[in-house]
Order: C-alpha cells, then structure tokens, then sequence
C-alpha cells in the first residue's frame, strides 16, 4: 500500500514538474498574446484588457492597439456625457475594431475630428467605437446593452458587412415571437467567467484547449478570436432564412436605440470576399430591411469606391481584406457627407 502511495506521488509530481518546464517553454517559443482578452463578469461577454496594449501585424501594417477603458480599441471614454456633447456611437465587428490602424487614423476618430471642424455645428461631437471581431448583429445588441448603452448615445451606427447575416445565432424568441435579450449571469456563471479569465494566463492550458477545439471542430473559440472575420469559402450565400433572421435582429436593434431616445442608423460595406451575386444582394435586402422596420440606411460602398478610383489608392490593405489608412479616410468622408446631408443624425 506504501509502495503504491510512494508511486502515485512519484507520478503526481513527474507531472507537475512536466506541466512546469512545458509551461516554461511554451512562454519562450509561443508568441500568441492569449492573456489580452478578458471576459466581462458582469455579462461573460468578451473584450480586450482595459488600458492594456498589444500588436497587431502583418506584412502591410504593424500597429500597436490602445484598449480604452471600456476594453475596446479606442480612445477613452468619459462614461458621464456632459450637456454640450452630442455622442455618436459606432457598434460592428472588425471593420469598426479597425485593429489594423492607430487611433488617430480610426474612421471613427477622424469623423470625429471632421465634424468638430465644423464651426457651424453647435455641440462637441464624440465618436465612440463599441466593436469586437467576430460579433454577429445579435451580439452587437448585446454589446450595446452593456456598454453603449449607458454612454448615452444621441446617435447610434450600426455597421454590417455581408459576414453579419450569414451564421448569426440561434434566437430565443418569447410567446410574442420577439427575441428574447438577457444579460442577466448566475453565479455559476460568474465562477466560470472568473475561471476561464484565469486559465488564459497559462499558455500550456491555452494551447491543449486549441488543440481540443480543433477536434471538435468547434467554429467559434470562447476564449478568443485572432483571426478577422471573413466569407466562408465553402458557404459564400446568405440564405433567405438568414435574412429573415437577420431582419428580425435589425428591428430589434433598431427599437432598443429607439426605446432609449437615440436615433439609429445602418450603413454596410461589401468585404472583398463576397461573390458578385451577393454584391448587390446585401444592400438590397438591408434597403428592404430598413424600410420595412421604418430605420435609415445607407450603403457606403459606391462613395467609397468612387473616392479610391480618384484617388487611386485602394480601400484595403495589400494583405489584409480590412479597411486600410485610405479606407478609414474614404469612409470618415463619406458617413460625414451624410450626416450632414441628413441633419436630423446631428441635432438633438
């Protein structure tokens, strides 16, 4: 009985010797930045460390992301908005992330400075991005309910790529047919959030997890997105059912902003992964979208386009189907040029 006690310690401790050195090691050859992300305990949705800063590369671009206070690329965010102030809030995935480029030259930043440079204005505008990688329309809403929302917002834009409507979450819909939104966690909940927050310190849990999620086959990793967003090259059509869906999440978007006395605006670009039959697609179901749910729509993509051709500089980065520094510019120009086109967006 000694002698098997004596030999499970033995092994007990072989294993943790060896869960040391291969921890060790991973943190010396594995560059992954694991320990970036956080999930928030109120809610278990995800984000980036408050008030840290990492890299974002690749061959084209090397920028060093700011995370503001609210966990999100951006400039910080003073939560209390003060009379003088109009806040225009900018929800999406990605392309509103804009991990590719510094602050300053965010679209968001220089609709910003754009507008402020506009004497005949009469308030301060302040452009805040509320965005993560890899979220969905429905996601948007819920990023919205815990951390645009308090911002108070007078304006709200929604951007949506044709990556949105494709895959978006299966709905809980109540006895009315609506869906059902809830942030409310249990502690259960909250001990798993506080767990999973821990584990990814350790770089040899995060890579055995990697590996499992990769058996699995699993689509979507819950403890982080590296990889921007893109079409799927097998499933490259947006279905009528997903529109349907997609209709349902945007009207309830929509009446959430509307609820809290905001105004709400949806504008879209097509990424360069779209097939030419779901070109045209996009905008015209969101046109449909918009105008059945009686919301504003605007489709960025022919300025956008039309501005790059003049200018003969592309939208997108060389290596990366994300907006580059001359698309942030062409679409700053552009959302301005339709604010202020459309006044009621920027008169309370």
């Amino acid at each position: 009985m000694k002698n098997l006690s004596r030999k499970i310690i033995l092994i007990s401790v072989g294993v943790l010797v060896s869960c040391v050195i291969l921890e060790i090691g991973l943190h010396l050859t594995d560059h992954s930045e694991y320990n970036r992300f956080q999930n928030d305990l109120a809610s278990g949705l995800l984000t980036y460390k408050p008030h840290s800063t990492f890299h974002d590369s690749e061959s084209c671009f090397d920028n060093v992301v700011q995370v503001n206070n609210l966990g999100f690329h951006g400039p910080e965010v003073k939560i209390e908005k003060e009379k003088n102030i109009y806040r225009i809030e900018v929800i999406g995935s990605s392309f509103v992330e804009a991990l590719q480029v510094p602050l300053e030259k965010m679209f968001t930043s220089l609709l910003q400075d754009k507008l402020n440079s506009n004497k005949s204005l009469p308030y301060i505008f302040e452009v805040v991005p509320v965005a993560f990688s890899g979220n969905k329309t429905f996601e948007n809403i819920l990023y919205y309910l815990r951390f645009g929302k308090e911002l108070k917002p007078d304006l709200v834009i929604n951007l949506v790529t044709e990556y949105e409507p494709r895959g978006e979450a299966s709905l809980k819909l109540d006895e009315q047919g609506k869906i059902i939104l809830s942030l409310s966690k249990t502690s259960q909940d909250s001990k798993t959030v506080m767990i999973k927050n821990t584990m990814r310190k350790s770089k040899l849990l995060m890579n055995i997890y990697n590996k499992l999620v990769l058996l699995k086959g699993t689509k979507r990793n819950f403890f982080l997105f590296s990889k921007p967003e893109t079409a799927d090259p097998v499933n490259n059509t947006t279905s009528t059912s997903q529109w349907e869906k997609e209709d349902k999440v945007l009207a309830t978007f929509s009446n959430e902003v509307l609820s809290d006395k905001s105004k709400f605006l949806l504008v879209s670009w097509p990424t360069p992964h779209i097939e030419p039959s779901e070109y045209n697609g996009l905008s015209t179901n969101l046109e449909r979208i918009a105008k059945k749910d009686n919301f504003s729509y605007y489709n960025l993509e022919p300025k956008m386009t039309s501005e790059a051709t003049l200018n003969a500089r592309s939208t997108v980065w060389t290596c990366n189907d994300h907006w580059s520094t001359d698309g942030h510019l062409y679409a700053a120009d552009v959302i301005y040029e339709y604010l202020i086109s459309n006044p009621k967006f920027i008169t309370k």
